[in-house]
């Protein structure tokens, strides 16, 4: 055994990126200076918080690097690690010691606890941050005390929610649909900071903006296919604890998108005149019926290019009506305009009575007389008989002829 061990007693600050001390070699090589190489699995930060370590709800083990010496004594060795929960007032060993072999000589030895054994230590809770500090072991037992390691791990096993997520869509009819032009915009605010979130919006990925935990993006219409827009948000907190996937807006909302433009089809046009339904007189009715290829809104018929009502009038004028339907779909696609039926219906208007006419000469058609010879004994029976035959005739025709006024004048 070396004497040296005994004779130096100096207050030393082992970590040599700071420069205050330049010990001896021989200090050096029995006493190694400790310079933590802490993490945690999958605690690593991102964002504003780089330079801390975490502790989330995905952690297994805590890993402490301990670089040693050059010093053949210290095979056989022990490193025991320390933590402290009061900021390091006071520390409780971790774990039992863990054995130095020749492979760790001048190398980084890491030191991994289980995260069972971690969380069940004294102080242990939520928002914690942990120091950490070992002792090393020589083989004949000789020991040393590291200052705090600079490394902090902070404990941090709380997920991340979503307090708010809407999709607004920009378009003008509605918030329900997304038309090419239009932007959709995904509103994101959490119960914790986070790190920027990712949109995944019909299988691309779009970077958000914002802070803390108030997000944003802007997903252009254009981009999309027919049909419900399809979106996820990734994201998690600066210790890496994930959020659960979000699929749906908060306020239950969703966006259909619809770039075709809407047609109509079998139009067919007739009205309630009841001998012709092709023709129209004051008072008929005129029906139109039509099939859509999606639903539609914003109909517009004008009849003679005026706007359409129910029943023909005065004002109306005669022949064939022209026809016009404009309309757009629910998104706002305008539909391209109809003039013309499909099986070429058409209605023809006639307010126009026929001519004035008096009734022309009114005649009487008479019966046949019917004589029984037989029994007639003179003239003038016969002659009774023909004057009874006339006016006991049991059918009358009466000729009725019809002329316009103009011929009789």
């Amino acid at each position: 055994m070396k004497d040296s061990l005994y004779l130096i007693e100096l207050p030393l600050t082992l970590s040599y990126k700071r420069g205050k001390y330049k010990m001896p070699k021989l200090i050096m090589k029995l006493f190694p200076v400790l310079l933590f190489g802490l993490f945690s699995s999958l605690g690593l930060s991102q964002g504003e918080a780089t330079s801390k370590i975490y502790w989330n709800s995905l952690s297994t083990a805590v890993n402490v690097g301990v670089p040693l010496a050059d010093d053949a004594s210290l095979k056989g060795g022990r490193i025991q690690i320390r933590i402290s929960f009061d900021g390091g007032k006071n520390f409780s060993n971790l774990g039992i010691p863990t054995l130095i072999e020749k492979k760790d000589i001048d190398n980084l030895k890491d030191v991994s606890i289980p995260g069972e054994l971690f969380e069940s230590m004294k102080g242990y809770k939520e928002g914690s941050d942990v120091h950490f500090i070992a002792e090393i072991w020589d083989k004949a037992g000789n020991s040393i005390v590291s200052d705090v390691s600079d490394s902090i791990l902070t404990i941090d096993e709380t997920i991340p929610r979503i307090e708010m997520l809407e999709i607004i869509s920009s378009n003008a009819l509605g918030q329900s649909f997304a038309m090419p032009g239009d932007s959709i915009t995904f509103q994101l605010k959490t119960s914790e900071p986070i790190n920027p979130p990712i949109f995944e919006i019909n299988g691309d990925e779009f970077e958000s903006i914002g802070i803390e935990k108030t997000w944003m993006t802007v997903y252009s219409a254009d981009e999309a296919d027919d049909g419900e827009i399809k979106f996820k948000v990734i994201y998690s907190d600066y210790a890496q604890n994930q959020g659960e996937l979000a699929t749906a807006s908060t306020n239950g909302n969703s966006i259909t998108m619809d770039g075709t433009i809407p047609e109509l089809d079998n139009v067919v046009l007739f009205s309630s005149n009841q001998y012709d339904s092709t023709l129209a007189v004051k008072g008929d009715t005129v029906f139109l019926q039509f099939e859509a290829s999606e639903t539609v809104r914003d109909i517009e018929v004008k009849l003679d290019l005026e706007e359409s009502s129910q029943f023909f009038t005065e004002s109306d004028s005669e022949g064939v009506i022209p026809i016009t339907i404009d309309f757009t779909d629910f998104a706002g696609n305008i539909g391209e305009q109809v003039t013309e039926t499909t099986d070429d219906s058409e209605i023809t208007f006639d307010r126009t009575p026929p001519a004035t006419f008096i009734v022309g000469t009114v005649g009487s058609l008479m019966g046949e007389i019917e004589m029984d010879v037989e029994t007639a004994l003179d003239s003038s029976s016969v002659t009774s008989n023909s004057m009874i035959g006339i006016s006991q005739i049991p059918k009358l025709y009466l000729l009725i002829t019809a002329g316009f006024l103009g011929f009789f004048c």
